[in-house]
């Protein structure tokens, strides 16, 4: 069941001026790794595990995420209170809505475009992935009449505290019948990492990244570094058009449930 419409929409404009948002900083020694075609000077952090390779990309011409606004005082008791009556039968760590659910829906009327973000969805190879990043399930309908870009970039996840989660980018890409693939837009900023599984559904399971034509639509995973030491966390998409202009920036408020320990 789709939780009620809990995510915020707002219109992206050039006149926006985004706070800066703090980041962490790196915990290992960075080595230089390729991302994209257009990426050239760049640094990374490599955490390994048996198969399992996040490699955390810093880009010389990275830009700032933006600071979202914070969640009303009253509406996080709520929200938390919501949680701890669910807490035991939800795993700990999981991202969850604020009424404990799995699955919102955020839609813009004006583009055309909707998401329904849902999370603990993930079933694939390795079994234990959301445990060692933050795993959501993406489903991008375009039902206005621009081509709109999907991008690794145009995405943010800032915690409570204003610390970001760098996206993990699975490196996958789509075009329309008939297109050449020349890469995929890394998006309006180039800090995000990228995420490498050899075998299992990583890979194939993740939102391609492309230009996402009217009367279409597009789903997958998107990968991010765990959310942990959080309450909660928001997530924001900003929605460009194949032209690069600004769309819609749609919203999701999440928290973090943690089940009991034995």
């Amino acid at each position: 069941m789709i939780a009620p419409v809990v995510a915020r929409v707002g219109v992206a404009g050039p006149q926006a001026r985004p706070q800066r948002a703090r980041k962490r900083q790196p915990e290992r020694a960075r080595a230089g790794i390729g991302v994209a075609p257009e990426t050239a000077a760049q640094s990374a952090r490599v955490a390994a595990s048996p198969g399992f390779t996040l490699r955390r990309v810093r880009l010389a011409a990275a830009v700032k995420a933006s600071m979202l606004a914070p969640v009303t005082r009253a509406s996080r008791r709520l929200a938390l209170a919501l949680l701890l009556v669910s807490a035991a039968c939800i795993p700990s760590g999981e991202l969850v809505a604020p009424d404990g659910g799995h699955r919102m829906l955020a839609r813009d009327p004006q583009s055309g475009l909707s998401v329904v973000l849902t999370t603990g969805a993930w079933q694939g190879i390795p079994s234990d992935l959301d445990d060692q990043v933050t795993v959501v399930h993406v489903l991008v309908a375009n039902l206005g009449n621009r081509p709109i870009r999907l991008a690794p970039g145009d995405i943010d996840l800032i915690d409570e505290r204003g610390f970001r989660r760098d996206l993990l980018d699975a490196g996958g890409s789509f075009v329309q019948a008939g297109q050449n693939d020349n890469g995929y837009h890394p998006g309006r900023q180039l800090d995000f990492g990228r995420i490498e599984w050899v075998g299992g559904d990583v890979a194939s399971s993740a939102l391609p990244w492309g230009v996402l034509v009217p009367g279409t639509s597009m789903r997958g995973y998107v990968y991010f570094e765990k959310v942990d030491r959080a309450n909660a966390a928001t997530l924001t998409w900003h929605f460009y058009d194949s032209d690069s202009r600004p769309v819609v920036d749609l919203t999701f408020d999440l928290y973090v449930a943690r089940g009991s320990r034995t």
